[in-house]
């Protein structure tokens, strides 16, 4: 038998959840909730992606002088470190062709596809840990297109010195189109960070979440994490240290992110202890709804 505390708990569950659109069914209207929530938490990214874009074309050659004097440098990094192994990793994988089809398709489809249906599986299954990671993935992406912007970083497919080969180029399939500073829509001067890699690990972390204590969901987010690092160098995309980069700044996003939910659960209890609860913030207080449910009863008493 629930005692009242959890009578009024899971009362304030089902409040907080609640997303009211009368002329929609509930799971629709929480479809476009989170639509508009997850475009408007990625606006600035785009901005400041399109903003570059079209700096490129106005000053075309900027993205490729730069790219490569900081290739040079990252060249050189790599080699201090003891790091400058990717040449060896794909002049191995180059005897074997089908693995290198394999890491080209892998490139294209693993990266996002998987990060889009584990997010719609975290949407179905906990929206609350999705809630609590979509601070890290809108904080990922600014940081990402601020990065690429100030540091231009010519990939080893490009740049020549390094003695790598472009193997979307060589075994397709086409995926970036022709190469150059008006190639398109894609910045292919954005090697640093690498970040197949570090939403590929986005991605296995929240599946963790969504399903914790399961050791088979732990190890498949290693092994992908594992074989993205492998991809992305392989096919001459980046440079060993750009996957570690994208690891970094995952790891940097997830401590802003816990940062900025503890600041907005805050907020949002202090807003709900004075009735004053704002909808669009019901979703995100849920997961410390213990603490709302005790600060309320404290008021009271």
């Amino acid at each position: 038998m629930m005692s009242e505390q959890e009578r009024r708990g899971m009362a304030l569950t089902e409040g907080l959840l609640a997303i009211p659109v009368a002329s929609q069914p509930q799971l629709d209207a929480r479809w476009l909730f989170w639509l508009r929530r997850v475009m408007r938490d990625l606006s600035p990214a785009f901005v400041l992606y399109g903003a570059f874009m079209a700096y490129r074309f106005w000053r075309p050659g900027y993205a490729s002088e730069a790219g490569a004097r900081h290739a040079a440098d990252v060249v050189a990094l790599q080699a201090t470190l003891g790091l400058d192994i990717d040449r060896g990793w794909q002049e191995a994988a180059l005897g074997w062709p089908f693995m290198i089809r394999a890491a080209n398709w892998f490139y294209i489809v693993g990266w996002a596809p998987v990060l889009l249906a584990v997010a719609i599986f975290a949407f179905l299954r906990a929206p609350v840990v999705l809630e609590r990671w979509r601070a890290v993935l809108t904080l990922s992406a600014t940081a990402t297109a601020i990065i690429q912007i100030a540091y231009p970083l010519t990939p080893p497919r490009l740049y020549e010195p390094y003695g790598m080969i472009d193997t979307l180029i060589r075994f397709g399939p086409t995926y970036y189109g022709t190469v150059g500073d008006r190639s398109g829509a894609i910045n292919v001067y954005g090697a640093m960070p690498s970040m197949h890699v570090g939403w590929a690990l986005l991605a296995g972390l929240l599946l963790r979440a969504v399903l914790p204590g399961r050791p088979w969901v732990t190890a498949l987010s290693a092994l992908y994490v594992i074989a993205m690092t492998w991809t992305v160098v392989v096919t001459g995309n980046h440079y060993l240290l750009d996957p570690i980069a994208g690891v970094i700044v995952i790891v940097a996003c997830i401590g802003l992110g816990w940062l900025w939910n503890h600041w907005r659960i805050t907020r949002i209890e202090r807003a709900g202890s004075r009735g004053a609860l704002d909808r669009t913030d019901r979703i995100g207080c849920i997961e410390r709804l213990g603490r709302v449910v005790r600060h309320s009863d404290r008021l009271e008493a």
